[in-house]
């Protein structure tokens, strides 16, 4: 078994963590995903670029990039609602601005 974001092979009685059927990754890069989703729930941006930058920087298979596009997305969804929400707020206090 090999890393599907690194490429290392599995040693005797290494972990890997299955994260697709097609895709398994060892501990250091699940330690990289794992610190990446924490930088965007903290909305440190700069230090989840450094990350998603080593990661994209690897041996990556065809189907680590298919699974890594789609967990990437759900970051960008979470983004988008939030500046949806604050865009509302903002054009709502305007309005009570130029009623008043």
């Amino acid at each position: 078994m090999k890393c599907s974001c690194c490429g290392k092979k599995k040693r005797l009685f290494e972990s890997f963590e299955e994260l697709d059927t097609a895709v398994s990754v060892c501990v250091e890069c699940s330690k990289k995903l794992y610190k990446y989703q924490d930088y965007m729930k903290e909305k440190n941006e700069n230090e989840a670029k450094k990350i998603l930058v080593e990661v994209k920087g690897t041996k990556n298979s065809p189907e680590f990039e298919v699974w890594l596009d789609a967990f990437l997305l759900r970051f960008k969804k979470k983004e988008d609602v939030g500046q949806t929400g604050n865009s509302s707020t903002e054009s709502s206090e305007k309005t009570t601005t130029v009623e008043e």
